[in-house]
């Protein structure tokens, strides 16, 4: 990797070394997966380079925030380290996305949505061409209003930054829900050949063929995950249960609560459990669990439960709209 800096980076260092662990960093931090917590140590060594490096200082913030959606972590300790992080950047430099970003996750993920979205308007005001401040912003839109509203999010995303796998996969899954899965599983293909290894874009594309009609195609990305990615075995799980792998979901299911409170819950919707899923989610609202941005009320799998009056309380108490959610086909076009 090369040490040459930029001629027109803003907030950039004089010290070469601390350039090239920032750049090591952005690019594990792109691949998600385990890459965000080798990430956040590349950030850190960064910042002990050159305390000053205010991108050093947002993107280690920003990694610290997507850290819980890939290890069972707590979001709100991270959030001790990354928020004064995230501000720290912006005392430097106040044009910076990924700090503007990072204090967005920060808040939604304490369900302050108002905030939240201020923070990210900020963040795509500051630096428009930056991607991943498109790839959150989208994400919270699909979590907390509808996919039509975080579609073009992800689609801005992915035109400025073709290269993106997270942002195709994106675009690919909510192509899906919007129920094009043609289109969705060619923008899914595309993004597994960018980078096949990144956890979400497995799922999506299990998801894709398993609500297309194509089990045996859904079972061997599911087995994929379930070999290489083994914290996200409860995902693979809920796809097992829809195609019959009853034992092996059980023991999934075991092995997540003890990891996790909240973990497994998405199996309780594929089993057709309601009322435990209830009562995992409930829990985990008193907990202050970032389960809303973490599993979206959107997914197909809830159709199900979405006349429950309780499933309608579990929406209202995370601050969320019940008209959208307890529709039919809850954010999904119709």
């Amino acid at each position: 990797m090369s040490h040459e800096l930029p001629a027109t980076a803003s907030s950039g260092t004089a010290n070469p070394e601390a350039y090239d662990l920032y750049l090591r960093g952005r690019f594990l931090l792109q691949r998600r997966g385990a890459g965000v917590r080798q990430s956040i140590t590349n950030f850190a060594q960064a910042i002990a380079k050159d305390s000053g490096f205010a991108r050093a200082h947002a993107a280690y913030a920003l990694a610290l925030e997507l850290l819980p959606y890939f290890e069972g972590v707590n979001a709100d300790s991270l959030g001790r380290l990354a928020i004064p992080a995230a501000r720290h950047a912006l005392d430097i430099d106040s044009t910076i996305a990924e700090a503007h970003t990072a204090l967005a996750l920060a808040h939604q993920h304490r369900y302050e949505w108002r905030e939240a979205e201020e923070s990210y308007r900020r963040a795509i005001a500051a630096e428009p061409p930056d991607a991943d401040a498109h790839i959150q912003y989208g994400r919270f839109l699909f979590y907390t209003r509808t996919v039509v509203e975080a579609l073009p999010q992800f689609r801005r995303a992915r035109a400025l930054d073709p290269n993106s796998a997270v942002a195709s996969g994106w675009v690919g899954h909510l192509l899906d829900l919007s129920g094009r899965p043609e289109e969705a599983l060619a923008e899914l293909r595309r993004a597994l050949q960018i980078d096949s290894t990144v956890p979400p874009t497995l799922v999506f594309m299990a998801q894709a063929h398993l609500y297309d009609g194509r089990a045996d195609s859904a079972r061997l990305y599911a087995e994929r995950i379930w070999r290489v990615w083994p914290n996200w075995r409860s995902s693979t799980a809920a796809i097992l249960a829809h195609l019959g792998d009853r034992n092996r979901v059980l023991a999934a299911l075991r092995e997540a609560e003890e990891q996790d409170p909240m973990g497994g819950v998405g199996i309780y919707a594929a089993l057709g459990d309601s009322t435990r899923w209830f009562e995992k989610h409930e829990q985990g609202t008193a907990a202050r669990n970032i389960w809303p941005t973490y599993s979206s009320l959107s997914e197909r799998g809830l159709d199900f439960m979405r006349g429950s009056a309780r499933f309608a309380a579990i929406v209202r108490s995370v601050g969320l709209d019940e008209r959208i959610f307890t529709a039919p086909t809850g954010g999904r076009p119709r």
